[in-house]
């Protein structure tokens, strides 16, 4: 049964939340930025970035990896999804070949 005794709101013992989402990417091997966090650091929305993954024949293949738990959907983005979405908006030069 849960807790619900009342106690007055100075008196609550406050807590830093961490979403489930957060929880699962800090227990995984490896760096993985959240839709968020990736849209963040490639300077565009979060809604920007998942018109583009819904939008077909774009070459961008960036997220490479999803978490499905239950009901939740978490993708992740790696430093080369990151390096993608930048050249895909203009922020990033492609790299030249070395010959």
């Amino acid at each position: 049964m849960m807790n619900t005794e009342v106690e007055p709101r100075e008196e609550a013992a406050r807590s830093d939340k961490v979403s489930p989402a957060d929880r699962l990417v800090s227990n995984l091997e490896g760096t993985y930025y959240k839709l968020t966090e990736a849209a963040k650091i490639v300077g565009v929305s979060p809604t920007t970035l998942r018109r583009l993954m819904k939008r077909p024949n774009t070459g961008v293949k960036a997220p490479s990896f999803q978490i499905v738990q239950g009901e939740m959907l978490v993708y992740l983005f790696t430093e080369d999804d990151i390096a993608e979405l930048k050249r895909h908006f203009g922020l990033q030069q492609p790299q030249k070949r070395l010959a």
